[in-house]
């Protein structure tokens, strides 16, 4: 995943492919030359499944992935705060009490990180986690509906207003706004998509349209 940073350069964190593993991440300037670069696992045997990046607008930067323990499969959410010297401040294990797996998102509300993504308990499961700044969790929720299996994508800030959460309800495009204070706006469900769906992000325009991105393959009807 590449962000743009709040100096005008550039982050970007991704898995290695080396064994086990490992988290890979690089701060560029606004040129694209490489201010610094870091290489973050776990003891041997674990795997950083994914990477997601997010940067706080105050010159700190967090991480995070999904990992896998050795041989039990048991997979955990790990996250980390980083400086903008790339030194390490806090990092943070998340365990859902189910397998958590696939692709994360992770972005910074009002200060703090918040990462979406979805596991696996007999049938998917979406969950949103929140923190603050210190690491300290402070809230762990599901993320359905009363007809519908939600699998959320990606996550983006409303600056100042909240946030909103993007991915697939019953395998369609599916979006919902949370307030600043993670109370529950409004969601749609764009059920007139035709064919199977999926979601790789939302972000937020400078007039405060949302805007959703995806594919459909209307081959799989």
């Amino acid at each position: 995943e590449l962000i743009q940073t709040s100096d005008g350069g550039y982050a970007l964190a991704g898995s290695t492919g080396d064994n086990p593993f490992r988290l890979f991440i690089a701060k560029l300037d606004f040129t694209g030359n490489i201010e610094w670069q870091k290489v973050m696992g776990a003891a041997a045997g674990d795997d950083f499944l994914s990477g997601s990046i997010a940067d706080d607008g105050a010159g700190n930067i967090y991480v995070s992935s999904t990992v896998e323990y050795g041989s039990n499969g048991a997979n955990d959410i790990w996250i980390a705060k980083l400086t903008s010297a790339r030194a390490l401040t806090w990092q943070k294990w998340v365990d859902l009490a189910r397998t958590d797996e696939g692709e994360i998102d992770l972005t910074v509300v009002g200060g703090s990180p918040m990462i979406v993504g979805k596991t696996q308990l007999g049938m998917p499961i979406g969950f949103l986690i929140n923190l603050n700044a210190d690491g300290q969790l402070l809230g762990a929720r599901n993320l359905a509906t009363t007809s519908s299996v939600i699998e959320p994508a990606a996550l983006a800030s409303i600056p100042g207003d909240g946030y909103v959460v993007a991915g697939l309800a019953a395998g369609r495009p599916w979006m919902a706004r949370f307030n600043a204070d993670h109370t529950f706006a409004w969601s749609r469900d764009l059920s007139e998509t035709p064919g199977q769906a999926k979601i790789d992000s939302v972000s937020i325009r400078f007039d405060g349209l949302i805007v959703m991105s995806g594919a459909v393959d209307t081959h799989l009807q």
